[in-house]
């Protein structure tokens, strides 16, 4: 059955949410699922390239998102655990009173701060990436 011009306008993504409702799963034998299913595919055009585009698509967005939570854990990391150069510690950025100030050492302090929340950022990254490439 040929479908119309304006039937294969609609993007493959809009065409693709009608079957997100049917729950099929590998080696279930559930038959009213399979027939509601079979309906979907005889009344929407899905064309193999498209599917095969759509899949490559959302795979490389998950690897990327798992690589950009290595990444973002690798910094965190290092930003943790190098230490702080011995010459900084008496470098004042801003001076409060005579014997109290802003020391770089607080900033590479807050920094130390500032890495644990990359690395839990990078953390959800990496396990949202890897769950959804399970789907």
């Amino acid at each position: 059955m040929k479908k119309t011009a304006d039937e294969t306008k609609i993007s493959f993504e809009e065409r693709l949410k009608s079957f997100e409702d049917v729950q099929v799963r590998t080696g279930e034998r559930n038959p009213e699922a399979l027939d509601e299913f079979i309906l979907l595919l005889e009344d929407n055009y899905v064309n193999s390239d498209e599917a095969f585009k759509y899949v490559l698509k959302r795979r490389i967005s998950k690897l990327i998102s798992i690589i950009i939570g290595v990444i973002l854990n690798i910094i965190g990391f290092a930003l943790i655990l190098i230490p702080m150069p011995t010459e900084f510690d008496d470098v004042v950025i801003l001076r409060a009173t005579p014997q109290n100030g802003l020391h770089l050492s607080d900033v590479f302090g807050f920094a130390e701060i500032i890495g644990v929340v990359v690395v839990f950022i990078g953390t959800l990254l990496i396990f949202y990436g890897a769950k959804r490439y399970k789907s």
